[in-house]
């Protein structure tokens, strides 16, 4: 979507000064999107649940994609042109064996977020 579609709306988000309230706060401002108002929730399960139940925008982690049992259904937007990627790392020690859990854990993880990458679903 357009940020400019985002200025003068109401906003739901955790806490203040919790990660994903200063990532929310730092893509209004890279935006210049201003709220017509903010309300802070004690955690962002519960900013969620208010967005996708009330009229309000809530910016989420990905994974709040695949949550379910609400009413209404979320609509996720990215906004055009402030995408954000993040990148996955392991490390394990060189004396270290790395044990069959963890090598499959590693495989899933790849394979889902190759997936994810393949259906641009996130």
């Amino acid at each position: 979507i357009r940020p400019e579609t985002l200025d003068q709306q109401d906003f739901v988000t955790a806490k203040e000064g919790f990660a994903i309230t200063r990532s929310l706060e730092n893509i209004l401002e890279r935006n210049n999107i201003t709220p017509k108002s903010v309300m802070h929730m004690m955690s962002i399960d519960a900013a969620y649940i208010m967005s996708v139940e009330g009229d309000k925008i809530s910016y989420v982690y990905d994974i709040c994609k695949f949550q379910g049992g609400y009413l209404n259904t979320p609509v996720f937007c990215v906004l055009a042109g402030d995408e954000e990627t993040c990148t996955f790392q392991t490390a394990v020690r060189s004396d270290e064996e790395i044990s069959f859990i963890l090598k499959e854990f590693i495989r899933i993880t790849k394979d889902a977020v190759r997936q994810v990458k393949k259906t641009n679903e996130i």
